[in-house]
């Protein structure tokens, strides 16, 4: 008798657990929204962090609200070839293997350059970093960037 109760109950608790997943799931209107753009970054326009030795751009998006934040997912890639048919994409972070060659010594030097993206509450910034903090003294090139949310 007592093996009946238990077999019963395992019942009724997995159709009692289907059925409260399947109104859940049947609740929502399983209707998603997304956002894409561009964003581009001018050599003139990175900005220089004393303190962590990095450049970076601040960009305002007021579409990223706390109900984005919270149940939103972002992907930022780095557009390579913008403009062209040679277009591509590479998701970040990311890290590129850079050379230098000083024109008067003749040396080159190797370092990687790692690219982030920070994402808030109405704001996305990329950061910018090189390893063992090889910089020329010059601002890095023009970038382009796509950013896309879906909530």
């Amino acid at each position: 008798m007592q093996r009946k109760i238990i077999i019963f109950m395992k019942k009724y608790l997995f159709i009692a657990t289907f059925m409260l997943a399947l109104i859940g799931f049947t609740s929502c209107d399983g209707s998603l929204s997304s956002e894409t753009w561009d964003l581009t970054i001018k050599k003139a326009d990175w900005k220089w962090d004393d303190v962590n030795e990095q450049y970076y751009y601040h960009f305002d998006v007021p579409q990223i609200t706390k109900n984005v934040l919270k149940h939103g997912t972002f992907t930022v890639s780095h557009v390579y070839n913008y403009d062209t048919d040679d277009i591509y994409l590479a998701s970040l972070p990311e890290s590129v293997y850079c050379s230098e060659t000083n024109s008067t010594t003749g040396i080159t030097t190797y370092y990687t350059q790692h690219i982030e993206a920070f994402i808030g509450l109405k704001w996305v910034e990329i950061v910018l970093t090189n390893s063992d903090y090889q910089y020329s003294g010059q601002n890095p090139e023009t970038m382009h960037f796509r950013m896309q949310i879906v909530y």
